[in-house]
């Protein structure tokens, strides 16, 4: 996504790598030093050096799914060709649901199941002792390998988000610059979960038999907040939480809060239209300083809406961005296609609502997503039961799992066309006809896109299929995937396991 970014404007955001900042304070409190990398900003060599000089116990990987795969297989190969006895970590909603897949790839030891916080230094403390293997079997929320077998120890209770106010900022200020950004905003989190019920999101399966929604307290939030401002003058809190008005009371006091302690301070939120569409929900927190607002459409189609259990209407969807546009709050709406038995109807009400929003909102965005099923959910099920999920098949798990690819999702009929479509949308939809960042082949294919768009439903689109081309190229890579050479290469033995001497952590 951020390469992305990049090929639309000049000034693309960075976002702040939260895991990491989240995990740190942990792993320090337990005597274990840690440095993070973030290789979107240094070059590799800086990751290689840190191997060659500190040969650590762990590096920990918060994992995405799609063509972020390939790439973090190629650090795995790297890190275990430099330093053999470094043992690799999967982390985050994908491996923590695709326990499996991720542990049948190479270079990968061990997947952290659910939160990372306390199983990350239990962990690196069972590494460094003398026997290993024995005292990992007794650290909970851990998936690994074991022979040909798969070992899933204990779960572990989600972790109290009020443990540890701040995160451990100071790991990252060398990067700091490239957060803030222009603009001197930087996200957080203050919430994980979500308590509404969507029928392919990963929140319904993450924390079975746990409360789905947990939030910091207000008291705790705003310690984070004050800190920011007061170290890095932030003019902006992107609230990273993927309901922030799940619980609205909290959200409400911690926005008017903050208020009173930063009155010029901006905030970004993630909400539902069944929120937005209220005039006294949109009016408080325009005035407690929301200007943005992302906003999950998922699909204008009224039958695809019933099945994936939204909750909202099109027509709650068209007052939410009346207010938002009433109230100086701009939209960000999610739509997704792809889904299994969708039409050309479907889609086409999907790209005649994202035209009404941008008429009732031209600052609004729309973006256009590649469903990607998760496991675990009803649509995944299907698909499994008719035989439509890949097996083992890495290069075709990856496009399965990732958003912007359509190829190797069995049931689209049409893949080079919604990839194309999708493009078409995003130039559309996504970007403000005279925005100055937009690099001077955007802002001319956005133009295009909206005429294409305009009307009746374009049956082809061979211009955005060839530049589609390009694009999958710079997310992808040149060279085609070569995953028989990692996984022919692999030198990874059990014997590395047990010669673990370092007390230092990585991650990046």
């Amino acid at each position: 996504m951020q390469k992305l970014q990049h090929l639309k404007s000049r000034k693309p955001h960075l976002g702040a790598p939260l895991p990491y900042i989240y995990i740190a304070p942990y792993l320090l409190q337990a005597g274990i030093d840690v440095e993070i990398i973030d290789l979107r900003i240094d070059r590799q060599r800086v990751l290689e050096r840190y191997l060659q000089e500190k040969k650590p116990v762990i590096t920990g990987l918060s994992v995405m799914p799609g063509s972020a795969l390939p790439r973090t297989l190629q650090l795995g190969q790297t890190i275990k060709e430099i330093s053999p006895s470094t043992t690799v970590v999967w982390g985050g909603a994908f491996p923590s649901l695709h326990q499996d897949f991720c542990l049948n790839l190479p270079y990968v030891d061990y997947v952290v199941v659910g939160d990372g916080e306390e199983t990350m230094p239990e962990l690196a403390e069972a590494l460094s002792n003398g026997n290993p293997s024995e005292a990992v079997s007794c650290v909970n929320g851990l998936a690994y390998r074991n022979d040909d077998a798969i070992i899933r120890t204990e779960p572990r209770q989600p972790v109290d988000l009020d443990a540890n106010s701040i995160g451990a900022w100071e790991l990252v200020e060398k990067y700091i610059d490239y957060y803030l950004g222009p603009n001197k905003y930087l996200a957080i989190n203050t919430a994980r979960g979500c308590p509404h019920k969507c029928t392919f999101c990963y929140n319904n399966l993450m924390y079975r038999g746990h409360k789905r929604y947990r939030i910091k307290s207000v008291d705790t939030a705003l310690e984070e907040i004050d800190y920011l401002v007061d170290r890095y003058g932030i003019r902006k809190i992107q609230f990273m939480d993927d309901e922030f008005l799940g619980h609205r009371p909290r959200g409400f006091e911690l926005v008017e809060k903050m208020r009173e302690h930063h009155p010029h301070l901006k905030y970004h939120i993630a909400a539902r239209v069944q929120d937005l569409k209220k005039e006294s929900v949109v009016e408080r927190l325009a005035q407690s300083g929301c200007d943005s607002a992302f906003i999950g459409a998922e699909t204008a189609s009224p039958q695809q809406l019933e099945k994936i259990q939204k909750g909202m209407t099109t027509t709650e969807l068209i007052e939410a961005a009346k207010l938002c546009r009433k109230h100086s709050i701009t939209a960000i709406y999610s739509f997704a296609c792809g889904f299994p038995d969708e039409t050309d109807v479907d889609l086409k009400a999907t790209v005649d609502m994202a035209k009404v929003l941008r008429e009732v909102d031209p600052q609004c965005e729309c973006l256009l997503e590649i469903i990607s099923p998760v496991a675990g959910t009803p649509l995944f099920a299907d698909l499994e039961d008719s035989s439509q999920v890949p097996n083992t098949d890495t290069a075709r798990w990856c496009h399965f799992t990732d958003w912007k690819s359509a190829h190797n999702k069995d049931w689209i009929d049409r893949p080079g066309y919604c990839e194309a479509l999708q493009l078409a949308f995003y130039l559309a939809f996504a970007t403000a006809e005279h925005a100055v960042s937009l690099r001077s082949p955007t802002r001319l294919l956005s133009t295009w896109a909206r005429h294409r768009l305009t009307g009746k439903l374009p049956r082809v689109l061979p211009e955005f299929r060839f530049v589609n081309f390009f694009v999958k190229r710079a997310l992808w890579g040149l060279k085609p995937l070569r995953w028989n050479s990692i996984i022919k290469n692999k030198t990874v033995s059990e014997s590395n396991k047990s010669q673990h001497t370092s007390a230092s952590t990585t991650t990046h």
